[in-house]
């Protein structure tokens, strides 16, 4: 019974302490180009922070029709998900090199300024049957969350190149 109740106080306290998603109240392709610094108006790039685990490095694409898009760059089609295209591209270390790019369609959820993805495949091959992100105020990024629209992850704004 004592280990059923510290087990109880433990989960409570990480729910009371985990730091919760702030909404801009904009929708994302707005706060996207209010936050630009210099990229691209087609697309923008989001990574992890230095030091973690390389887990997100994904462009979010957006289109004249409203639509919005992540794109993320895989090792090989084995490991990549999404709908699949294989391009090649200049490496002046290696010459040309085939690129494998997963697209997922950006959904809407029903709560605020939070949106998701479908059966997204991160870069160490865990498998999210919805990943959730949103613009974060209090970041000024994007931020990965969890389905209890906690922040998982803080990811840095990158240079496309």
């Amino acid at each position: 019974m004592k280990k059923l109740i510290l087990v109880s106080m433990l989960l409570l306290g990480m729910l009371t302490f985990a730091e919760r998603f702030t909404s801009p109240n904009k929708r994302l392709e707005i706060s996207l180009k209010e936050n630009a610094e210099g990229q691209s108006p087609a697309g923008y790039f989001w990574y992890n922070e230095e030091g973690e685990a390389d887990r997100y490095s994904f462009f979010i694409v957006t289109d004249n029709a409203k639509e919005i898009s992540l794109v993320q760059s895989y090792e090989s089609k084995e490991k990549a998900g999404g709908k699949i295209s294989e391009t090649y591209l200049d490496d002046p270390a290696t010459g040309t090199v085939p690129t494998v790019f997963g697209t997922y369609k950006v959904h809407r959820d029903n709560k605020k300024g939070i949106y998701y993805v479908n059966n997204y495949v991160d870069l160490q091959g865990k498998k999210h049957a919805k990943l959730y992100f949103g613009f974060d105020k209090k970041h000024n990024t994007i931020v990965i969350l969890d389905k209890n629209m906690n922040i998982v992850e803080v990811l840095q704004r990158g240079a496309a190149g």
